[in-house]
């Protein structure tokens, strides 16, 4: 990441101002009793950070898992993003609906519970969701704009980071799947969480067996690759997953996707035993080509 947009005296004299400003507020709220719908927490791995994390679907089968996407004052706003309207009591504030995780109750500290968002907020950001699942982001110049703006991807890095970082405590993991039928007039979605799985899959080569789980319809790219890629469709796009064998074991590098910029995107630890790259991609007529390490491949999307 850029030094230079963190190491802006400017830039951290506004974080500054915004960090405090969130813990005099925090601190005039009352707690709720538990996760609800709409309702915003600080996590403790961004605690010095402007960024709450907003509860916008709980587990259909699990009551005490939460969705979370990450909400901040940074003015730009991507196709993946919901800006508050200026009347809202929490504005300015903008859901980025690319960066979330799945975290349960008793990951989340109710004592740092930042405020509850509308419940047309809360569908507004459903509805983003399910348009990301199906490729149907609809997309402005100005939204174009701000993720070609260098400082864009630095923050999103930023936010991707520290996904990682709570990642890691709450072992959590998020696929999105279609819905059969609207409601009210709004495009629903289904966000499905499962705690990790185990099957045993054998290395020879270093007689190295690892606890994983299978990732149900994905296509599985061969290659000499330390532990397993495998590319899952969500509607008209894909993302790159990475399953490590061995405990050691990292992604191999990403440097060319289609006409993807690359140097935007990075690795994401989702869990011990998940990788997935931060950006979606795109097959142009059914096929995808990727350069992972010294490899090249193509390969065709069923």
């Amino acid at each position: 990441m850029p030094n230079d947009f963190f190491a802006d005296p400017e830039f951290q004299l506004t974080l500054r101002q915004a960090v405090d400003e969130a813990r005099q507020h925090q601190q005039t709220l009352h707690s709720p009793a538990q996760v609800r719908l709409g309702d915003s927490f600080l996590f403790r791995e961004a605690i010095d950070l402007p960024v709450r994390w907003v509860a916008v679907c709980s587990h259909e089968d699990m009551a005490d898992l939460w969705y979370f996407v990450a909400a901040d004052e940074f003015p730009l706003v991507g196709t993946r993003d919901v800006e508050l309207p200026e009347a809202d009591p929490l504005a300015p504030l903008v859901l980025r609906c690319g960066i979330g995780l799945w975290a349960r109750s008793h990951n989340v500290e109710l004592g740092l519970f930042v405020g509850r968002l509308s419940a047309d907020t809360v569908a507004d950001v459903q509805d983003r969701l399910s348009e990301m699942k199906h490729g149907d982001l609809p997309s402005t110049d100005m939204a174009e704009a701000a993720e070609a703006d260098e400082s864009y991807g630095d923050w999103m890095s930023e936010l991707n980071s520290l996904v990682q970082r709570i990642g890691e405590r709450t072992r959590a993991e998020s696929v999105a799947l279609p819905s059969t039928a609207p409601a009210n007039g709004r495009a629903e979605f289904a966000l499905v969480a499962e705690q990790r799985v185990a099957y045993t899959r054998e290395r020879v080569t270093t007689g190295v067996s690892r606890q994983m789980k299978e990732l149900p319809g994905g296509v599985e790219l061969t290659g000499e690759f330390a532990g397993r890629l495998v590319l899952k469709p969500l509607g008209k796009l894909v993302e790159l997953h990475y399953l490590p064998i061995a405990e050691l074991d990292v992604p191999p590098p990403l440097t060319e996707a289609g006409d993807i910029d690359v140097k935007s995107g990075s690795w994401i630890r989702l869990s011990v035993d998940t990788w997935r790259w931060s950006q979606f991609f795109a097959p142009v007529n059914g096929k995808l080509e990727l350069r992972l390490g010294a490899e090249r491949l193509e390969i065709s999307i069923p």
